[in-house]
């Protein structure tokens, strides 16, 4: 049996374990096959994804293996979560990160803040950083970020305040602010993985994420935003609205965190502002 998987008498390998007795059982794979699986899956999230509970529960869901059956969801504060148990809590976005394979977002509310975790991007799609939202049915877990609350097809997000994104010209923009733009790409730049020490069980542990730089215009002024995740399309030249919050860089020059980017038909939407 692979070594990264077994550790000791730990208890993520107790759990990893029963995993694999609960293929066995559902799926009447051997050991070896389940563990090929895992491998394929681990190679084929590219480093998206380390934590092994994690995996081996995509790989669940993959072989159609449903959820255990669960006890009715408790409102907590997050201070009071406990790992193990269904929750409804409710809390301030502070952050979102979205890529193609998962989602994360930190959520706060006065008592202190949690990452929330999905395999299912697209539920954080309309959530904004600064978004007061509802979470049911989310699961309170270990992982390798620490404390966290996983997302399975059976939660929910409730927005509770959405955030405002007034629409303005690049010059017009100002620190700190919350904003929709329309605007022309002039240049993608390689995506660049960026990487953060954060601490864990009183140890340093380095995660990453992909940042896309484009460069984008319009009539009034040119700026650089960052994307976060690829950019697959090729934009350059095209016209598209963003929406995101603006910031200072240490040079201290206004640029954009882009949360959103829009492929727009461009008569078509000048028509709408015309209208208005």
């Amino acid at each position: 049996m692979e070594d990264e998987l077994f550790i000791e008498d730990s208890e993520k390998s107790k759990r990893i374990r029963e995993y694999i007795e609960t293929i066995k059982k559902e799926k009447g794979l051997s050991e070896k096959e389940i563990i090929n699986e895992y491998k394929k899956l681990k190679e084929e999230l590219d480093s998206l994804i380390t934590d092994e509970e994690t995996l081996f529960e995509i790989l669940m869901r993959r072989l159609g293996i449903k959820e255990e059956e669960k006890v009715e969801s408790i409102e907590k504060e997050i201070k009071d979560l406990v790992p193990g148990e269904y929750v409804i809590i409710r809390g301030k976005v502070m952050s979102v990160r979205v890529s193609d394979k998962v989602a994360s977002l930190r959520l706060y509310d006065g008592t202190g803040s949690i990452r929330v975790v999905t395999f299912d991007p697209k539920k954080f799609i309309d959530i904004y950083e600064g978004s007061v939202i509802k979470i049911i049915d989310g699961f309170v877990r270990e992982s390798t970020y620490g404390k966290e609350v996983l997302l399975s097809n059976k939660s929910k997000i409730e927005v509770l305040e959405e955030v405002k994104f007034e629409r303005k010209k690049l010059r017009e923009l100002k620190e700190e602010e919350n904003f929709e733009s329309i605007v022309l790409v002039s240049k993608i730049y390689e995506p660049k993985v960026v990487k953060k020490l954060i601490e864990k069980d009183n140890e340093i542990i380095e995660i990453e994420r992909t940042i896309t730089p484009i460069k984008v215009v319009d009539e009034t002024d040119e700026k650089m935003a960052y994307f976060d995740g690829n950019i697959k399309e090729d934009l350059v030249g095209r016209t598209i609205i963003i929406r995101g919050r603006t910031f200072l860089s240490q040079k201290g020059d206004l640029r954009l965190s882009i949360k959103s980017v829009i492929l727009i038909d461009v008569e078509e939407e000048l028509n709408k502002i015309l209208s208005s």
